[in-house]
C-alpha cells in the first residue's frame, strides 16, 4: 500500500510530465517568430579573369583602364527584421548591388562571386553566422553592336546574370525549422525580382538582393517519440513507487 509521501510524489510526477507534454505541443504549435538579421557583410571573391580585375576581397572591384574603369559594388543593408509566420514572411533587402557600366577595353570582368555573411537570431536566440555565395557572369557587349548583343537600344546595354550556390540555409530552434532563401534581385523595390538584368551604359545601375523566410515543424514521428519518452518515464516512475 502506498504512503501519503508516495501517492503526492506521483501525482507531482504526473502533473510535471502533462506540463511538458502541453510544452512540447506548444512547441510544434509555435506562435509568430520575429527572425532578426544583423552585422550584414558582402564582398568580391574569385573574380575571372583574375589579371583583369582589382579589389578582390572588398565590398568593391573594378576593370578598364587607367582613363575609364567599369565595376561592381555591394552596400550591405541596415540590420532588419521578419516575423514568421506567415511562410514564406515579406521579402528583405539584404542590400545594394550597382555595376558602373562605362566604355572599356578588353579585357574585362567575365565572372565573379559575391560573399553575403550576415549574423541570425530567432526570437534573441543566436542562429549563428552564415554566408551566401552568388555567382556572377558578365556580359560585356559591344557598345555600337547592330542589333545588341543582349537586347535593348545603342549604347548597347550589359547583361548582369547571377545564379545562388547556396540557395538557402536553414536553422532548427524550439523544434521549428527556419530557412532563408535567396529570391533574387529587384531594380523596383521588391515588385520584380529576376535573376539577370540589363545595365544601361554610361550609367550606375543599381538593384536590391532580397530574401525571404520559410518555416516547417520538425516531423510528427519525431514529436511521437518526444512524447513516447514521456509516457515511458511515467510509467517507470510508477514501478518504482510500487
Amino acid at each position: 500500500m502506498r504512503t501519503i509521501k508516495q501517492l503526492t510524489a506521483v501525482k507531482q510526477f504526473k502533473t510535471l510530465s502533462a506540463a511538458f507534454l502541453v510544452g512540447i505541443l506548444m512547441t510544434f504549435n509555435a506562435s509568430a517568430a520575429l527572425v532578426e538579421f544583423k552585422n550584414i557583410s558582402g564582398v568580391w571573391v574569385d573574380d575571372e579573369p583574375d589579371a583583369a580585375v582589382t579589389g578582390e576581397g572588398t565590398s568593391q572591384i573594378r576593370w578598364g583602364n587607367s582613363t575609364t574603369q567599369s565595376g561592381y559594388d555591394f552596400v550591405a543593408g541596415a540590420d532588419t527584421s521578419v516575423t514568421v509566420p506567415p511562410s514564406p514572411s515579406a521579402a528583405f533587402a539584404l542590400g545594394d548591388f550597382t555595376h558602373l557600366n562605362f566604355p572599356v577595353s578588353p579585357p574585362s570582368l567575365e565572372s565573379v562571386t559575391l560573399s553575403v555573411t550576415l549574423d541570425i537570431l530567432i526570437d534573441g536566440i543566436a542562429a549563428g553566422a552564415s554566408t551566401f555565395l552568388y555567382n556572377f557572369t558578365h556580359f560585356e557587349t559591344p557598345n555600337n553592336g547592330n542589333p545588341c548583343a543582349a537586347g535593348g537600344a545603342q549604347p548597347c546595354p550589359d547583361l548582369v546574370s547571377f545564379s545562388v550556390s547556396d540557395a538557402s540555409d536553414s536553422f532548427l530552434i524550439g523544434g521549428v525549422n527556419y530557412t532563408v532563401n535567396i529570391l533574387g534581385f529587384s531594380t523596383d523595390g521588391g515588385t520584380t525580382i529576376t535573376d539577370s538584368f540589363l545595365t544601361l551604359e554610361n550609367q550606375s545601375n543599381t538593384a536590391t538582393l532580397f530574401a525571404n523566410v520559410t518555416t516547417s515543424n520538425v516531423s510528427e514521428p519525431s514529436l511521437l517519440a518526444l512524447i513516447g519518452i514521456v509516457l515511458a518515464g511515467v510509467g517507470f516512475r510508477k514501478r518504482m513507487q510500487r
